[in-house]
């Protein structure tokens, strides 16, 4: 899978812009503000639909637009494609080769792809919600019933949640309808977490060995999946509990997924280096995973990932993304000089600077 061009319109802070990309590696530098993370935030939203840093499409648009326009050229499998994204008054339009997708859902896993970013500490630091999603968006592109049951998972719980909050307002409960919502629910959480399950179980041998090679056999790292079911508790006592509680107490947006090193909490034990080497192998464990699952060698996105990372991890790094396992890598850095020293130079990489307008 190849990226060919891409052109951008009122995306971020960019008011136009249009490259042209004949290279494995894409290296994209210059000093900070000159949009370098806009590039890598339209592949990431041309393939998924939404943007890699932002839950709010508005807030996506330039300010003083009221719109943004995405476009690209894409091969997959010696196949042309044309990608086209329009955004505007809240409404999206999506289409592949001038067809306009009816679902959204049924992009998402076609175009496979990884970011890598310094936000990404969020999935160390932040709350559990940042960890589901990042399980949420790697299933929802290898499987497609995954995605289209946690969309009516959260559908439910939305309803659900509804419901509790008119009680504490008002006193107003419909005791069936909340009990036929937490049956439909318990039956949608089992199938999930069991997809979680399974895919930790296939995830972390991968995830493990690339820390492994990563931090040169200096640490162990691992994650582990808690799903909170309480199956000691039966429904009409889950019912219970959570009107008392008034708020959704058991089931899958619940659920958490444990960062360790060395068998200790890695946000509370691990070196500025060493969170940033969980992360990476994260992330390259994830690329591997949409390969193996999807046929298709993903795009790789890094932005800016190479300022706090030593020499010998950068090298490791270096050796990992030149192997087959990966597709075209895109990656930004404000120092030229210092993305030469790693990748260097010939038709492998193609080096594209910007500057501020």
């Amino acid at each position: 899978m190849q990226l060919k061009r891409l052109s951008l319109l009122n995306y971020r802070n960019a008011t136009r812009g249009q490259y042209i990309f004949d290279a494995p590696v894409v290296s994209i530098t210059g000093p900070n503000g000159t949009g370098k993370t806009n590039v890598l935030d339209a592949i990431h939203y041309l393939c998924l639909s939404k943007s890699y840093f932002s839950q709010q499409d508005q807030q996506l648009v330039r300010f003083g637009e009221d719109f943004f326009n995405l476009d690209a050229d894409i091969v997959q499998n010696e196949r042309e494609m044309r990608l086209f994204c329009a955004w505007q008054g809240g409404k999206k339009l999506l289409k592949n080769n001038g067809v306009t997708y009816e679902r959204l859902a049924d992009h998402i896993g076609r175009f496979p792809v990884v970011m890598v970013a310094p936000t990404d500490l969020d999935l160390i630091y932040d709350s559990s919600e940042i960890r589901r999603r990042f399980a949420d968006m790697l299933l929802s592109q290898t499987d497609h019933a995954y995605l289209l049951d946690l969309m009516r998972y959260n559908k439910l719980l939305q309803q659900k949640q509804a419901m509790l909050r008119q009680y504490k307002t008002d006193g107003r409960f419909d005791g069936l309808l909340f009990d036929i919502l937490s049956e439909q629910l318990e039956q949608l959480d089992l199938q999930l977490s069991s997809k979680r399950a399974a895919w930790i179980d296939l995830f972390n041998p991968l995830f493990e060995n690339l820390y492994r090679t990563i931090s040169g056999n200096r640490e162990a790292a691992g994650i582990s999946y808690e799903h909170l079911a309480r199956p000691e508790l039966s429904r009409a006592q889950k019912n219970k509990h959570e009107q008392e509680a008034g708020r959704c107490l058991f089931g899958i947006h619940r659920d958490e997924l444990h960062f360790t090193l060395n068998k200790q909490a890695v946000r509370r034990f691990g070196s500025q280096g060493q969170q940033k080497s969980f992360l990476i192998s994260l992330k390259l464990a994830q690329a591997i995973y949409l390969s193996e699952q999807c046929g298709q060698k993903p795009f790789l996105l890094l932005d800016d990932i190479f300022e706090k990372l030593d020499g010998s991890r950068v090298s490791s790094l270096l050796r990992l993304v030149q192997e087959e396992r990966f597709g075209q890598i895109f990656l930004t850095d404000t120092d030229r000089k210092r993305v030469e020293a790693i990748f260097g130079t010939g038709p492998h990489i193609q080096y594209i600077e910007l500057e501020h307008a």
